[in-house]
């Protein structure tokens, strides 16, 4: 049951992230992300209710926890963004894998919180960081003015910071539920509260702030925002199920692999091409991330 749950969540995950490509490119990040937050939040909701988990979580919640809820959704909020936006402007094969390294950012902030560090989480790290500058960096032959010359160039592909960027946003929120918010509220309470506050609260005030517009997009947009919320908020059911199994182990390390399945989505379906290098990189991130999930 435990390798199902982990295969299930890196599918999810991964085709929501292919899926919502589109999307960002069509109407924008910040609609694309509103949208899909919405229709997650009515499917965890709907999930926390049947489960009875709902009021037990209304009835813990604190000042310190509210604090922690507000800190945890306005971090949350600017990964996503930043993740979105990666999506927008750079490569799938190559923006989801970094993304994906946030396990290492998590790990070292709870090495900072006290947890102990093996020989292999610290190599997994190592390898995470050498994969993420491999994979961030491409390298172009740039005609000169008059069109003989041709100089060689290290540069970084589009949407290579956003997605380092959302890694970082997401390698601080894993680690604040991890220690702080999902032991005070439960794990699916805590995920429904910062869905709740996101959309409900935070993402329309930040709409207004930056002049943005909440307004419904087109039928086929809706349609397929409505799939990845359904899709993305089931794969974290499934890992958080798997994750109570006697194999957590397993599930962790079989759902971090999620990007496996953009980039080869990516692969078949976009005709992505990452550079030699990059494969390189991408690779060295999937064996950090293993290292990082199994090391313990």
């Amino acid at each position: 049951m435990g390798i199902f749950l982990g295969l299930a969540a890196a599918i999810g995950w991964g085709t929501g992230d292919f899926l919502v490509r589109g999307a960002t490119r069509r109407i924008g990040s910040f609609l694309s992300l509103f949208y899909m937050q919405c229709f997650g939040l009515l499917f965890i909701l709907l999930v926390t209710i049947l489960s009875g988990e709902l009021f037990a979580g209304i009835g813990r919640i604190d000042p310190p926890a509210i604090v922690l809820l507000v800190l945890t959704v306005a971090i949350g909020i600017a990964g996503s963004l930043q993740l979105y936006q990666a999506f927008a402007t750079g490569m799938l094969a190559v923006v989801s894998p970094i993304t994906a390294s946030y396990a290492a950012i998590t790990l070292v902030l709870s090495l900072l919180s006290g947890e102990r560090l093996t020989i292999a989480r610290a190599a997994g790290i190592l390898i995470c960081l050498i994969g993420v500058l491999f994979t961030s960096i491409e390298r172009t032959k740039d005609k000169a003015a008059d069109g003989k010359q041709e100089a060689a160039g290290w540069h970084l592909p589009p949407g290579v910071i956003n997605a380092i960027g959302a890694a970082i946003c997401y390698g601080i929120v894993f680690w604040l539920m991890g220690f702080y918010v999902i032991p005070r509220l439960g794990s699916l309470f805590s995920v429904t509260a910062t869905r709740f506050g996101s959309v409900v609260i935070a993402m329309p005030l930040l709409a207004l702030l930056l002049r943005q517009s909440l307004r419904p997009p087109s039928g086929r947009d809706l349609k397929i925002l409505l799939a990845v919320g359904v899709i993305d908020t089931a794969a974290f059911v499934a890992a958080m199920i798997g994750a109570t199994s006697e194999q957590v182990s397993i599930v962790t390390v079989l759902s971090s692999m999620f990007s496996a399945w953009t980039v080869l989505l990516a692969w078949i379906f976009y005709k992505e091409r990452p550079l030699r290098l990059q494969w390189i990189g991408i690779t060295l991130i999937f064996i950090g991330i293993v290292l990082v999930s199994a090391g313990g």
